[in-house]
């Protein structure tokens, strides 16, 4: 448990570190996840785009929990980081998701079809559906935990 003076400084913060707590762990889970499978730790992972489980999924599920248990779950606070979640979760898996795959074809056909060196783009720039739950339960354990610290 923390401290009430340290609770009465950080409480303002609570949205703010629930999102960045639930972004962290998701980052940290991709590192160990390459670490695990290279058997050596992969650091650029930390700031990479794309792969399981999302940290954007993580951060906005933090954000959005905390400020529904700050402030209740029919309040305008609430109403607007929930848009905002959606349309970044939508983000997630449509846009970005679509713009990794195209750059997928876009390095076979370059490499197949052009005989010039060119630098190869970023494939792993969005996410799949299950990739995304796996972010959103992050999330929302970041708030459970943080809750069963003393934030409210």
């Amino acid at each position: 448990m923390i401290s009430d003076t340290t609770l009465t400084v950080l409480l303002p913060a609570f949205p703010l570190i629930a999102g960045l707590l639930g972004m962290l762990l998701a980052q940290g889970i991709k590192v160990l996840d390459q670490l695990r499978k290279h058997k050596r730790l992969i650091w650029r992972r930390l700031m990479a785009p794309g792969g399981m489980p999302s940290s954007h999924a993580s951060l906005v599920t933090g954000l959005t929990a905390s400020v529904g248990v700050q402030y209740g779950w029919l309040s305008m606070p609430f109403s607007i980081c929930a848009v905002f979640s959606l349309v970044v979760l939508y983000d997630a898996a449509g846009v970005r998701y679509a713009a990794g795959r195209h750059a997928t074809v876009l390095n076979h056909m370059l490499k197949t079809f052009d005989n010039e060196q060119h630098e190869e783009l970023t494939e792993s720039l969005g996410h799949t559906p299950f990739e995304i739950f796996i972010g959103i339960l992050i999330g929302i354990a970041s708030v459970w935990g943080l809750c069963q610290l003393g934030f409210q």
